[in-house]
């Protein structure tokens, strides 16, 4: 059985290696960072770590027990899940602000958890966190009832990409500008629409869910109704089986992020079944924009997104830039996807009081 610390090709938990130690901000006392070999800066609780220490990274979104004791002191939102006939609840590990100084995960000294041997193997660090550590899912219960919602469509992928904090630095060093191109990621909610093969009727999904036909008058589902209604004749041309995913977004959905489009709901795409659909959506200036100026640069792919200006919402920092192969070609490293994605620290730190 495998073990809850695996999502597909990931370990949500791992044992790393300290390479560099600072302060920031001030009082220095206060905040101090590590960069671990071959990932990222984060904030740690001050001298607690320090180069050469093992210490134990886990990843962004996974569920941490608050049963156990490493854990029992981490506020954030609460979550449920079982998994493999285990329950596990705990806290939802986010993005995390320390006096404008931003982690995207969580390192904790290897002392923290007992009968853990510094030179673990992967196995066994899987084993240890099993039943303590799994990935974040949003609770199945809304799939059903009031909310009016079902299983995703199976032919469908769900509209999901890794982040850069969680992928091997070493990977990126082997890409060059030509391989890759970027586009905006906007700040808005994932929507998928597609023409179902049995009953020719055009159908909606959110991130996780398709919403039933008949629940799509309710006030919950006002802005996908709203964005598929402005442009229902171009929706209206898919053929039974063929798909398109995009981004749903307006200023009631992402208040306190001024788009273009102000609070009337638009869309853009950013994926589709085929290279018809796609081009249809692109004819009509309904792809997220591709940001022609923005070059692959490894040493700075986490603070790149900071300085870049949104295209639908001029004056805007992006959320974040989402990085495509032009080959198309899945990578085992990016969750078997030909994507990634950089969310802007910039981005983060100043919406991190906004409403979702």
């Amino acid at each position: 059985m495998a073990s809850t610390a695996v999502d597909g090709i990931r370990h949500l938990a791992r044992i790393v290696t300290i390479d560099k130690t600072k302060e920031c901000n001030n009082p220095a006392n206060f905040i101090h960072m590590a960069n671990p070999k071959d990932t990222l800066w984060w904030v740690v609780a001050p001298k607690t770590m320090q180069e050469g220490d093992k210490v134990v990274y886990f990843e962004i979104d996974s569920l941490l027990s608050s049963d156990f004791p490493a854990f029992a002191a981490i506020d954030g939102k609460k979550a449920t899940r079982i998994i493999n006939g285990k329950v596990i609840s705990g806290v939802v590990l986010r993005s995390q602000h320390f006096r404008e100084s931003l982690s995207q995960g969580l390192l904790l000294p290897l002392e923290s958890f007992e009968g853990l041997p510094a030179d673990a193997s992967q196995d066994e660090v899987d084993a240890y966190f099993d039943g303590i550590v799994t990935k974040h899912i949003e609770d199945a219960i809304l799939a059903v009832g009031e909310e009016g919602l079902e299983s995703f469509p199976g032919f469908i992928g769900t509209t999901d990409a890794e982040r850069v904090q969680n992928i091997p630095a070493s990977f990126f060093e082997n890409i060059s500008a030509d391989d890759v191109y970027a586009t905006e990621k906007i700040d808005g909610t994932s929507m998928t629409v597609w023409r179902d093969v049995e009953t020719g009727a055009i159908r909606i999904a959110n991130r996780n869910y398709a919403i039933k036909q008949d629940a799509l008058n309710s006030s919950a589902w006002k802005y996908y109704r709203d964005g598929y209604s402005r442009y229902a004749e171009l929706f209206d041309t898919l053929k039974p089986g063929e798909w398109v995913q995009g981004e749903l977004f307006c200023n009631k959905i992402s208040p306190k992020f001024k788009f273009a489009t102000g609070d009337v709901a638009d869309f853009r795409a950013f994926h589709a079944s085929n290279a018809d659909v796609e081009r249809r959506f692109k004819d009509a200036g309904l792809w997220v924009p591709i940001l022609d100026g923005v070059t692959w640069d490894a040493g700075n792919a986490v603070t790149q997104p900071d300085t870049i200006t949104s295209v639908v919402a001029p004056g805007e920092t992006v959320e974040g830039i989402v990085w495509y192969f032009k080959d198309g070609k899945p990578r085992r490293e990016l969750g078997n996807r030909a994507h990634f994605k950089v969310v802007s620290n910039a981005f983060l730190t100043k919406k991190k009081k906004r409403k979702r």
